[in-house]
């Protein structure tokens, strides 16, 4: 549902994209729409099988397909520093999740498999909106995840569509996820996602669990030594990375004659 209202929204503000349109920008879409469509199906399903602090865990492990599908896919290899980041920023994640133990479970194989998911969104993302508009990207993207998800509800729960009751609240909370959870989010990363690296995006996207930490306080939920910990590590491993990024670009500087 979050997916089609989403859908509709991009589709108004962006109408006129949607006649000029070439091939390669619907192919295009439609993959990175099917990438995104199966992470979100891989994780909510898994969810039904394992605890959420795992599947937090296991989906943020992306991180670490990252790197090398960047160097596969994209040829471009990952910078020290970012690795570095990458490993503290890792560690972090476990201090918040704090995954359960336990033997792995088919939720976990799905979470697994959301994690490749996510990692080749991003991947393929960078190298797609080098080339298209990234706002007719989304759209298409929104188009195809949409659809796939409405007919699977409707083939896995035929009687989806008369069960459905709208109330206030279930309005209101569409339209949260619809606007700011999904136009707005996959917006901006759709725009800018392009003007840095794969690796870099993935660890400026570990601060999402740090800032749900945050809120969670502000409502009334626990914040432990753990937690606070996992938090400290991800600012650290975002530190980490950045300020390895700008001492290479100061050493570049000062290489250039004057």
């Amino acid at each position: 549902m979050r997916f089609l209202v989403a859908f509709v929204v991009v589709t108004v503000l962006g109408a006129h994209r949607v006649r000029t349109m070439t091939g390669s920008t619907l192919r295009r879409g439609a993959i990175l729409g099917l990438l995104l469509c199966a992470s979100y199906l891989m994780q909510t399903t898994g969810l039904l099988f394992t605890t959420a602090s795992r599947s937090g865990f296991i989906t943020y492990l992306y991180a670490v397909l990252i790197p090398p599908f960047q160097f596969l896919i994209l040829r471009r290899p990952a910078t020290r520093g970012n690795l570095a980041g990458l490993a503290v920023v890792l560690i972090g994640i476990l201090f918040l999740t704090q995954p359960a133990a336990g033997a792995i479970n088919a939720g976990d194989l799905l979470t697994v498999g959301c994690a490749i998911g996510v990692a080749l969104y991003i991947i393929y993302l960078d190298r797609f909106s080098r080339v298209e508009d990234p706002a007719s990207l989304v759209i298409v993207q929104f188009a195809v995840t949409a659809g796939v998800a409405l007919a699977l509800s409707v083939v896995m729960n035929p009687v989806f569509p008369q069960r459905l009751t709208l109330t206030l609240d279930l309005v209101i909370a569409i339209a949260y996820l619809a606007v700011l959870g999904t136009v707005v989010a996959l917006g901006v990363q759709n725009r800018f996602q392009r003007e840095s690296t794969p690796v870099r995006a993935t660890i400026i996207f570990a601060c999402e669990p740090v800032f749900a930490a945050l809120f969670g306080v502000l409502a009334g939920e626990p914040f432990g030594p753990s937690q606070a910990t996992g938090a400290a590590l991800v600012i650290a491993g975002l530190l980490v990375s950045e300020l390895s990024g700008l001492r290479s670009v100061r050493r570049r500087m000062q290489r250039v004659p004057r």
